[in-house]
């Protein structure tokens, strides 16, 4: 190829066009057109480290050809590899005005874990999640929810508060909590469909039966909210998260207003769910969370993370500093 003909074909066609005229003519390649598609973003800086280093036109195609199909394997790697990665932050740091809530945080959460989140009060756990879920927008570092900025995974993400965030006396029932689960599932853009009267098809009253069935609350279907418990209201705001069916759930201390017996019903519940989704659960009890996740991460203003046979009592004495009172209980 002429070398201007090489710039252009590279600058603008990208790896499928290089990699089409190369298999075509087998021709010569100048070092200058492959830096121009450097240029353009499409290959990576060890290539261009590679090739600077030649002072001399490439002789045959088939070289850069080589080259070429390494790297797209490569690109399909990592590609696979964010895919497989359901979280990835990096170095992220918040601050409410001048007191800082995070620094440096760092952490990638892979398809199909089950990772406690754990630290003392005000350590910052709940401002990741809004900075997680979008809610809050980072002052330093990066945030990946699912090969995506954050607020944009949609159904692909389920949440479950930790408070409910409307009035226990609204007057809705348990099916219709968990249909708002289902708001814009499978249709086309325009959230406003969605939000009209019947606008809830077959599929998704049957998304929302499966939902509360699973987590055995579909016998209050037409019961108020007003009217639950702690425990059930905690059920049904779960069936509203899994009603989207979602690849990453999210739950914000979902055991802190209930007793302890349903506490370990919710995570056995949690526990076979984690065969189908990824889940990042908040906790206070860092003792509890252990005999069901499969790595815990320590948070207080910088995050640190352990597996869980890992986690003893110099791990919570550097969690939580001096006032911690250690109680040994056996079943």
């Amino acid at each position: 190829l002429e070398d201007q003909h090489a710039a252009v074909i590279l600058a603008h066609g990208g790896l499928d066009a290089l990699e089409s005229k190369l298999v075509a003519e087998r021709s010569h390649v100048l070092v200058e057109g492959v830096e121009g598609l450097l240029g353009g973003g499409d290959l990576g800086p060890g290539i261009l480290q590679d090739l600077q280093g030649l002072d001399h036109v490439l002789e045959h195609g088939e070289a850069v050809l080589a080259r070429v199909q390494v790297f797209r394997g490569a690109q399909l790697d990592m590609a696979a590899g964010d895919l497989e990665r359901r979280l990835k932050v990096r170095d992220l740091t918040f601050s409410y005005g001048g007191a800082t809530v995070l620094e440096g945080v760092n952490l990638e959460v892979p398809a199909g874990e089950f990772l406690g989140l754990v630290g003392p009060n005000a350590g910052g756990k709940s401002t990741l999640l809004k900075l997680v879920l979008g809610l809050l927008r980072p002052q330093a570092g990066r945030i990946r929810v699912l090969d995506r900025e954050p607020g944009e995974g949609g159904q692909r993400i389920g949440y479950v508060p930790q408070y409910p965030s409307f009035p226990r006396d609204f007057p809705i029932t348990v099916e219709q909590v968990a249909l708002l689960g289902r708001l814009g599932a499978g249709r086309a853009p325009g959230w406003l469909a969605s939000l009209l009267p019947g606008a809830y098809r077959h599929t998704d009253r049957v998304a929302a039966s499966r939902a509360l069935g699973e987590v055995e609350a579909l016998d209050l279907a037409q019961r108020q909210i007003g009217s639950l418990s702690g425990g059930q209201l905690q059920r049904v705001l779960l069936a509203r998260a899994l009603a989207g069916d979602p690849e990453l759930l999210i739950l914000d201390e979902p055991t802190a207003n209930i007793d302890q017996r349903l506490e370990g019903e919710v995570f056995d519940l949690l526990k076979r769910l984690n065969e189908r989704m990824t889940i990042l659960v908040v906790s206070h009890d860092v003792a509890f969370v252990s005999g069901y996740v499969s790595r815990v991460a320590c948070l207080n203003r910088t995050l640190v993370c352990h597996r869980t046979d890992a986690v003893d009592g110099e791990v919570i004495h550097a969690l939580y500093g001096d006032n911690v009172r250690m109680v040994a209980h056996r079943h």
